[in-house]
């Protein structure tokens, strides 16, 4: 059974099909109708991770990017999260572009995906390069708090990283996982 499909922020829906279980940013690809997407997922024997594509992203000198934050789950009753207190940012080594939604470079931050691009360490204001397409904790820190505001960093997105590492934890226990 199909449902309508959702259009969010006006601008489409676009989801991230990835396989179930796997890595390295291996037979991930961006549709953008539902009938792709529930091609591709019977395709797979619905053997897969659907995830909302954000088709207005945050970006950093044009490129997107994503947060890696380590959690550790040491025990689901009571539920025991540990955060590590650093995470780091992983960056889309081509421009952004919502046109061109094949382009792996441009929408996949994957380290593993990102290693056979030919742009890397891309330098253009007085912040760091990407190094390997990567910034610090502190390099992005350093970045939203000079583009935003002063404390946005510790104040709003260290939040929500505390605030997504539990619902994920949440739901890995319901899952029973």
């Amino acid at each position: 059974r199909t449902r309508q499909q959702l259009i969010l922020q006006d601008v489409g829906g676009i989801y991230l099909i990835k396989p179930a279980g796997g890595s390295c940013g291996d037979g991930i690809s961006c549709v953008s109708s539902i009938e792709a997407l529930i091609s591709q997922a019977q395709q797979r024997q619905y053997k897969v991770v659907v995830q909302k594509y954000i088709e207005r992203p945050l970006l950093v000198r044009g490129r997107k990017f994503d947060i890696r934050q380590w959690i550790l789950i040491t025990d689901t009753n009571p539920l025991t999260v540990y955060g590590f207190s650093r995470c780091y940012a992983r960056f889309a080594s081509e421009s952004w572009n919502l046109n061109s939604l094949h382009n792996r470079f441009a929408h996949l931050c994957n380290f593993s995906v990102q290693t056979f691009s030919q742009q890397q360490d891309i330098t253009a204001d007085d912040f760091p390069p990407f190094q390997n397409n990567m910034w610090t904790c502190q390099q992005l820190a350093a970045f939203i708090d000079t583009t935003q505001e002063p404390g946005t960093f510790d104040s709003f997105v260290r939040p929500q990283l505390r605030q997504i590492a539990i619902a994920v934890a949440t739901t890995a226990k319901k899952a029973g996982m």
